[in-house]
């Protein structure tokens, strides 16, 4: 009896085990879509960053013939997929540029600065020997016109001489109150003062070397000044349309 009992319970618990397994396995079917791992999609956008995303419509149409295979990789819960962060890259040094060779001129060209610096040197030489020329002609006129006594041409052209230290220094004393921001170089009294003061020096000197009062010796600077003037200007419009007639001709 006891035999047939265990029989029938094994009977029984057979049907049971099968409905058991079943109901497993429907679970396990019910439920496989939700355990399995997501499938995230990665393509590369036009800025050549990678993008991902756990849907294909999230995916861009134009790239959507570019994604590459799904990873099977479940990403961290409430997180979406994001672009990889590149870092960015430190600025590069500039490339060191090799120092370049010291130039070196040839012979002929550093004889020719030699022979121009000369030649300026000898040009101004001759501008200021031609001023004194016209100075002491000038002067020598001037002393006629006012009634003096018509100094000799070496002594005339010492006098030139003389006025024209004087009105370097004169310009050197006026040039510094000027450095020193005493004055204004461009401005009408600044200007005035230093025709006034050069015209001074010029009668003073007049006065001492050829024994004139101080007034005739005024009037002879003054009109040696203006003739010297405007022979300069005469003389150099002269040379400016003779140096222009023979560069066109």
């Amino acid at each position: 009896m006891r035999s047939a009992l265990e029989s029938r319970m094994r009977r029984s618990a057979a049907p049971r085990a099968a409905r058991v397994a079943a109901l497993l396995a429907s679970s396990a079917i019910a439920f496989a879509p939700a355990i399995a791992p997501a499938e995230i999609y990665r393509w590369t956008d036009e800025q050549g960053l990678e993008r991902f995303s756990d849907r294909i419509e999230n995916v861009p149409e134009a790239y959507r013939n570019d994604v590459t295979g799904a990873l099977r990789e479940d990403p961290a819960p409430g997180l979406q997929p994001t672009a990889p962060v590149v870092p960015d890259e430190p600025p590069s040094a500039p490339p060191e540029l090799p120092d370049a060779p010291p130039v070196q001129l040839p012979d002929w060209s550093s004889r020719l600065l030699g022979l121009g610096a000369a030649a300026a040197f000898g040009a101004a030489l001759g501008g200021v020997g031609l001023w004194l020329l016209l100075i002491a002609f000038s002067l020598r006129l001037g002393c006629r016109l006012v009634g003096e006594e018509v100094p000799g041409f070496g002594r005339a052209l010492g006098v030139a001489a003389v006025q024209f230290l004087a009105g370097i220094a004169v310009g050197l004393v006026l040039g510094g109150a000027a450095l020193l921001g005493l004055a204004d170089p461009a401005s009408a009294p600044f200007q005035g003062v230093q025709m006034l003061a050069s015209l001074g020096v010029n009668a003073l000197v007049i006065q001492a070397m050829l024994a004139q009062g101080f007034g005739r010796a005024l009037a002879v600077a003054l009109i040696s000044l203006l003739v010297a003037v405007v022979v300069a200007v005469v003389v150099g419009i002269a040379v400016v349309f003779a140096v222009g007639g023979l560069v066109a001709g």
